[in-house]
């Protein structure tokens, strides 16, 4: 490793230790989880409507709710 990567590590590690997460932080997580889980639910619903297979509609419903 050279000192550029050795600064970049100690400048991440310094703002990892400063940030600690809030109740109000934890919500927000919650909240963009649960939304992210129903769009899965809601896309594997539609997939399966429009007759695809489980397997490519899983497959499809998880890259779809990366987006």
């Amino acid at each position: 490793m050279n000192f550029k990567d050795l600064f970049l590590l100690g400048f991440f590690l310094s703002i990892a230790f400063t940030a600690l997460p809030t109740v109000n932080m934890l919500v927000i997580s919650l909240i963009i989880t649960l939304a992210i889980l129903a769009k899965f639910v809601l896309f594997f619903a539609l997939l399966t409507k429009l007759k695809f297979r489980g397997r490519t509609s899983f497959l499809s419903c998880i890259v779809l709710s990366n987006y």
